[in-house]
């Protein structure tokens, strides 16, 4: 399958409940996808080259309170599937221009943990390698 005409890309993982909406297993399997498209890129290696714009919302979202006993990086572990997810994006779209990523809750909401979890996970996410050199990766705030 090919996405070369693709120039915008909406992904929503806002839920109402998150005892039936698990972000981490959505992401996996857009995760496992990514890494066979990623092996089988002789086939599509242009996949995404008019892909211009991405927004992602509800992807940084307040920690819960059983979240707040566990570290920083445990935390940060929930969201692997769709870090290498948007790392696929960055690396594989050539004619992206923005990546936007949409908070669930205002940042001034924010307890302390939930503000350093979402400064390394936009740290991390701004040292990518990016296929364009105009990508801008931007985090807003409700």
């Amino acid at each position: 399958r090919s996405f070369t005409k693709l120039e915008f890309l909406t992904i929503d993982v806002t839920c109402e409940n998150e005892g039936i909406w698990r972000l981490d297993g959505l992401f996996k399997y857009y995760a496992d996808v990514g890494k066979y498209v990623m092996s089988n890129e002789e086939t599509s290696p242009n996949m995404l080259q008019n892909l211009k714009t991405v927004h992602i919302f509800g992807l940084v979202k307040a920690i819960s309170a059983v979240e707040e006993s566990c570290t920083v990086e445990e935390i940060l572990g929930k969201y692997q599937y769709g870090f290498e997810f948007i790392r696929f994006l960055l690396k594989n779209s050539p004619a992206l221009e923005m990546l936007m990523i949409s908070a669930t809750e205002d940042v001034d909401k924010l307890t302390k943990k939930s503000f350093e979890v979402l400064f390394r996970f936009a740290s991390r996410l701004l040292a990518l390698p990016r296929a364009s050199p105009n990508a801008l990766v931007i985090i807003k705030d409700n």
